[in-house]
């Protein structure tokens, strides 16, 4: 595995790990508030109710959808890794780890 693989999967973990922890968090605040800087910079919780733009959309059609997507990214991944495509192996990385991150809000909180 190519360092820089290494170094984007190392990050994208993290990421992975953060969003989880910080939507967590911000479930357990009494406002959907928290400043980081004054009024200047924080961090707003927003429910999304649908998918895109709020468009209802029942939640086992959201869940099916996202792991045929998440297939069709890890195919897409192998198929990347085994011809050397560095860029497009770490771009997918990223993209697959925001949708597990997608799938386990969806999953957990609805």
């Amino acid at each position: 595995m190519k360092r820089s693989t290494m170094f984007v999967t190392a990050l994208a973990i993290f990421l992975t790990i953060a969003d989880t922890v910080t939507k967590q968090l911000m479930l357990t605040t009494p406002n959907d508030l928290v400043p980081i800087i004054g009024n200047t910079l924080g961090i707003v919780l927003h429910r999304n109710g649908g998918v895109i733009a709020n468009v209802p959309i029942p939640m086992p059609i959201i869940l099916i959808a996202t792991v045929v997507i998440l297939m069709v990214l890890a195919r897409w991944l192998y198929t990347a890794w085994k011809n050397g495509q560095t860029w497009i192996v770490n771009a997918l990385i990223f993209l697959i780890f925001g949708a597990l991150g997608n799938l386990i809000d969806r999953a957990v909180h609805g």
